[in-house]
Formats: C-alpha cells, structure tokens, sequence
C-alpha cells in the first residue's frame, strides 16, 4: 500500500512539473519547440518545381498533338506504320505540331540551365522569378501559337527566352555554374 502512495505521489509531482513548465512558457510568451522540430530549414525547390511543370506542359502539348490526329485522321492512323508521306494537314494541325515541335526544341536549351541551377542550390529571388515566368512563357507561347494569330506570340516566346538566359546569367556570375 505504502509503495503505491509514494508511485501516486511521484506521478503527481511530475505531472505537476509537466504543467508548471508549459504554464511558464505561456506567460513567458517563448515558443516552445519540440526537439523534432528543430531540424535544418530545407532550400525551396523552385527550379526543380519548373522542369517538372516544364515536363507537365510538354506532355499536354503532346497529348493535344495525338488528340488531334486521331480526331481528323481516325483513330487508325495513330497505329499505322505505312502511312502516307502525302498526308495534307489543315492549318490548325501545323500550329499543333510546329507548337510541340518549338517546345521540343526549347527544352535543349532551358532543361541544361534549370538543371544546373536545380543541382548547384541557386538562392536568388530574382532568378527564381524568371523560372516561373519562362513557364508562363512557354504556355503562353503554346496557347497563342495555337490561336494562328501572327505575332502574338512573340512576347511570350521572348519573355521565356529571356528568362532563360538571365538564369543563365546568374548562375555564371555567382560562380556556382
């Protein structure tokens, strides 16, 4: 009977102590961290998050291309080997495929410069800005490519590739490229 008092009396005192500290915390106003908490702040993925849109964007390009050629030429012309190479293409089949043509074009020179400023760890706002906005660019780019009017999209084009190359800029200055 005595030891359980004294096990009683133990748990008591220590829940106690338990409360006191967390009240004292309060009215002390301090933030109060768990130790799990307390781990290193992870670096933002900013250029990883935009080959991976980049990645996105390029496969709905894709998939609108296939789409579409199964929707004017059937849906066998997709699994045809011997396919005409007098195929006549309306004018909106160009834009899709010219589109998609451009966008794969643009990844030669976009997925090097991103890449490298994903692995080196890049920390600069202002590059970080113009990684969105050459994936702004580049849907804008698709979309008005798509619409046929004539130069239209020439500002998305150049904000994307202008975007690109001040990355580029910033990585060969900060001298982490």
């Amino acid at each position: 009977m005595q030891s359980r008092r004294c096990f009683y009396t133990y748990q008591f005192v220590r829940n106690y102590e338990v409360i006191s500290d967390i009240v004292r915390g309060l009215i002390s106003c301090k933030q109060i961290e768990p130790k799990w908490l307390n781990k290193k702040k992870e670096k933002p993925m900013v250029f990883s998050n935009v080959l991976i849109l980049f990645g996105l964007l390029t496969i709905v390009m894709l998939f609108i291309e296939i789409q579409f050629t199964y929707f004017t030429q059937g849906f066998g012309y997709g699994f045809s080997s011997n396919r005409s190479t007098e195929t006549e293409y309306s004018p909106l089949a160009r834009r899709i495929k010219n589109a998609y043509q451009n966008q794969i074009e643009a990844a030669a020179y976009s997925v090097p410069i991103l890449a490298a400023a994903a692995f080196s760890g890049l920390q600069s706002g202002s590059a970080e800005t113009a990684a969105y906005v050459f994936v702004l660019g580049r849907a804008a780019f698709a979309v008005l490519y798509y619409t046929g009017i004539p130069f239209a999209r020439v500002p998305a084009f150049a904000a994307a590739a202008l975007s690109i190359a001040y990355i580029g800029y910033v990585l060969l200055s900060s001298g982490l490229g």
